[in-house]
């Protein structure tokens, strides 16, 4: 699969402020952030390669779609229904047959029941003292019984 087959994904683009959940990241902008993030994900592509992932904050799904063509599974998940529905939609426009989109909220108990062999995310932590709950979430949801687990966490605090 070469890089430029991966960075096909086609996405809506709608202004969301923080308070729906997004970083309200413009397109002009969200193109180079998904271009790095692309070019990761697909030079990293065995890293994925048979495993269940979960990417936690996923906002539309870029990363998430992108690497679903080399994982087993994805799922993709946020908190914020509009974010969720965003996702949703990407997936769906994509074709992307072997992902879902799951609520998952850091500071509750109980959220996602399954167990995944890689977990991603990308600038999800905007507070420290958001770190914790990423912290928890995270190994909540790695699996215990899987031969090769990792996360890989893409952030500036």
């Amino acid at each position: 699969t070469s890089l430029k087959k991966a960075a096909k994904v086609l996405m809506a683009e709608a202004w969301c402020g923080e308070s729906t959940g997004s970083s309200g990241i413009n397109a002009e902008y969200g193109k180079q952030w998904y271009q790095r993030r692309v070019r990761g994900a697909t030079e990293n592509r065995h890293i994925f390669q048979n495993k269940k992932v979960l990417e936690l904050g996923c906002g539309v799904g870029l990363l998430g779609c992108v690497v679903s063509r080399f994982c087993s599974h994805i799922s993709l998940s946020d908190h914020h229904e509009s974010v969720l529905s965003a996702a949703r939609h990407t997936l769906q426009t994509n074709c992307v047959e072997n992902g879902d989109v799951v609520a998952l909220d850091w500071t509750a108990q109980g959220n996602v029941e399954k167990e995944y062999d890689v977990i991603i995310a990308a600038d999800v932590v905007f507070d420290p003292s958001i770190l914790p709950h990423l912290v928890k979430t995270i190994k909540k949801n790695l699996s215990s019984s899987a031969e090769y687990q990792d996360s890989y966490i893409c952030s500036t605090v």
